[in-house]
C-alpha cells in the first residue's frame, strides 16, 4: 500500500507539472520515486523475515475457546473510537508524505510555500493524534484485555522504576553492569491465597560516554520481567538459562537426568537435591516444549521466596498505527506469553509448597 501511495503521489506531481507548464520528466523526477518504492518493498521484506520468535507467526487455527471468548469481549465502543483516531493519524501521515514530495518536485516557490504550511499543520495533527492513540490503546484496550484474562489482575502503563530495578538486580540474571533502566506496562495481582504475581516490560541498557560529544549504548535486555512472591522461602537459588558453549563449566552447574532438557538449558544451583525435587520431569518437559514451539529466549531464577522470569520478547503491549488496533494474532501472542508465565509460576510454586525443607 505504501508503494502504491508513492506511485499515486508521483502521478499527482506529474499532473501538477502539466498544469503549470513544466511537464518535462527528467532523471531526478523518475529516480527518487523509484528509490522510495524500492525502500518500501525492502522494509516489507525485512518485516517478513525479522520475526522476534515463532510467536509472531503462530497459527490461530488451534486457538482455545477461552481465547476466542476473551477476544470477542474486547469489541467495545472504545475500539471503534480507537480506530477512528488511528485512521485520522494515518491520513495525517499520508498528507505529510504527500506535501514533502510536492515541495521537492513542484517548481513554483509560492506553491511550495503553501504545501509546506499544510505539511506543518498536519505534522502537528499527527503528533497529537499519535499521543492520543497510544494513551487510549493502553488505557482502554490493554487494560480491558488484562482484566478479562484475570479479574484479579490490575494494569498500569507506567511502573515504579526503583522497585523493579531492585527486584531485577536481586534476581542476578547476568553479571552485566547497566546505567539505564526503564519500566512500563505493569500487571500484578494474587495468583492464589499465598502467591502474588507481578509482570512488566523493562529495558536495560548501559550508556557510556566516550568523550564530550559521543556516547555508546549497549542493549542488555528488553522484554518481559516477571516475578512471583511465595509464602515459602527455599533459602537457596536455582537458575535456568539457555545453554551456552563453555569449556570451563561453573562449579554450581547441575546435571539433570534428561538429555532432551540439557540440550536446551543449563542449570546452576547451590542445592542439587532441592533442584532435582523442584525441576521435575513435568516442569522440564513444559520448558522444553515452550522453547521448541516458540523459539523464545527466556531465563528463570528461583531464589529464596521469589520466582523470577525474563522473556526476550521486546516491548509488548505497544500500539502499531499501521495495523488494526485489535490485531487478533498480536493478542493471541500476548495470551500465550501470559499463559505460560502464569502456568509455570503456579507449577513451580506448588512444588515448592509441597517440599518439606
Amino acid at each position: 500500500l505504501s508503494g502504491l501511495f508513492i506511485i499515486l503521489i508521483f502521478l499527482i506531481i506529474f499532473l501538477i507539472n502539466i498544469l503549470i507548464g513544466t511537464s518535462k520528466i527528467n532523471i531526478t523526477t523518475l529516480f527518487i520515486p523509484v528509490i522510495l518504492l524500492l525502500i518500501c518493498f525492502f522494509f516489507i521484506i525485512i518485516k517478513a523475515f525479522n520475526k522476534n520468535s515463532k510467536l509472531d507467526s503462530i497459527s490461530l487455527e488451534n486457538a482455545p475457546k477461552e481465547f476466542e471468548n476473551l477476544f470477542s469481549s474486547l469489541y467495545t465502543n472504545s475500539i471503534f473510537k480507537l480506530e477512528k483516531i488511528r485512521n485520522k493519524v494515518l491520513i495525517s501521515f499520508l498528507v505529510i508524505i504527500s506535501t514533502i514530495l510536492l515541495v521537492v518536485f513542484v517548481p513554483l516557490l509560492m506553491v511550495k510555500l503553501i504545501f509546506l504550511i499544510v505539511g506543518i499543520i498536519f505534522f502537528i495533527f499527527f503528533i497529537l493524534g499519535t499521543l492520543q492513540f497510544n494513551k487510549m490503546y493502553k488505557k482502554s484496550l490493554i487494560s480491558n484485555f488484562i482484566s478479562l484474562y484475570n479479574s484479579n489482575f490490575s494494569y498500569s502503563p507506567i511502573g515504579n522504576k526503583q522497585i523493579e530495578q531492585t527486584k531485577y538486580v536481586n534476581a542476578n540474571f547476568n553479571n552485566h553492569s547497566f546505567s539505564n533502566f526503564s519500566v512500563t506496562d505493569v500487571i500484578e495481582g494474587p495468583l492464589n491465597s499465598d502467591t502474588y504475581f507481578h509482570m512488566c516490560n523493562i529495558s536495560v541498557k548501559d550508556v557510556k560516554r566516550i568523550d564530550e560529544n559521543n556516547t555508546t549504548t549497549k542493549y542488555i535486555f528488553e522484554g518481559i520481567f516477571a516475578y512471583t512472591v511465595s509464602s515459602k522461602n527455599i533459602n537457596s537459588y536455582i537458575r535456568i538459562s539457555k545453554n551456552k558453549f563453555n569449556i570451563f563449566q561453573s562449579k554450581d552447574c547441575i546435571h539433570m537426568d534428561s538429555s532432551e532438557f540439557e540440550k536446551y538449558f543449563d542449570i546452576y544451583s547451590n542445592n542439587e537435591i532441592l533442584t532435582m525435587r523442584i525441576l521435575t520431569h513435568d516442569v522440564m518437559e513444559m520448558l522444553v516444549n515452550f522453547y521448541k514451539i516458540y523459539n523464545l529466549q527466556f531465563e528463570i531464577v528461583i531464589k529464596d521466596n521469589y520466582i523470577y522470569l525474563t522473556f526476550s520478547t521486546g516491548a509488548l503491549f505497544e500500539p502499531n498505527l499501521f495495523s488494526n488496533s485489535l490485531d487478533k494474532k498480536l493478542f493471541y501472542k500476548y495470551y500465550n506469553i501470559l499463559n505460560f508465565i502464569i502456568n509455570l509460576s503456579n507449577k513451580i510454586n506448588e512444588l515448592v509448597q509441597s517440599i518439606d525443607l
